[in-house]
């Protein structure tokens, strides 16, 4: 092989990988121009992201709202409950002492001759 057609040769290698470099170039621009797409969108879901933290630390605050009202509200209930106990055993025990004192003085007005004995 001759110096002409080795430099022929050589020539076309190089012209080859021009072009393969030139292709390898405008594959990393379009790289870079895709990184440059995925950035934006990465820095688009981390807005979204502290949107959604704020929106459940909201949530989180009304919660811990409404699980004291419930406490507050179980408590009152539990109050309730047992002031009817109370209600329901002093009305008990009253209508049982006014049903002793009418027995009482039923008898008494019978001993007396008031009123007529009931058989």
């Amino acid at each position: 092989m001759s110096d002409s057609e080795l430099l022929q040769v050589i020539y076309e290698k190089v012209l080859s990988m021009d072009k393969e470099m030139q292709s390898f170039r405008n594959e990393m621009q379009a790289f870079r121009s895709d990184m440059g797409s995925v950035k934006d969108d990465v820095q688009s879901l981390k807005s979204d992201m502290q949107s959604v933290k704020d929106e459940l630390k909201a949530i989180h605050n009304r919660l811990d709202v409404v699980e004291v009202k419930a406490t507050l509200t179980l408590e009152k209930v539990e109050d309730l409950r047992l002031d009817m106990k109370i209600f329901e055993r002093d009305t008990k025990k009253e209508l049982h002492r006014l049903h002793d004192a009418q027995e009482t003085l039923i008898t008494v007005l019978e001993q007396k001759g008031i009123l007529p004995t009931v058989k």
